[in-house]
């Protein structure tokens, strides 16, 4: 049975800030060359990227926390 996720601000999820960002850069990349903002389109970048990084510490540290827990617990690795 798949556990529900409970996130807080010591296990945080960027998932929606990701996408959020991702859409407005996809905006901004797909809108008329006279509309765009360089400025904009930057800074939206520089969050998605800030926001990835955060994302994947998480998953990363939760990874390997899972494969710990696998090797730990007897009879599981053989």
């Amino acid at each position: 049975m798949k556990r529900e996720k409970t996130y807080t601000r010591n296990n945080p999820c960027y998932k929606s800030k990701i996408q959020y960002h991702m859409n407005k850069v996809n905006n901004l990349v797909n809108c008329a060359p006279a509309s765009l903002d360089p400025k904009l389109l930057l800074r939206h970048m520089e969050s998605l990227k800030h926001f990835v990084e955060k994302q994947s510490e998480i998953q990363s540290e939760q990874v390997t926390k899972m494969a710990c827990d696998f090797y730990s617990t007897p009879g599981m690795h053989n």
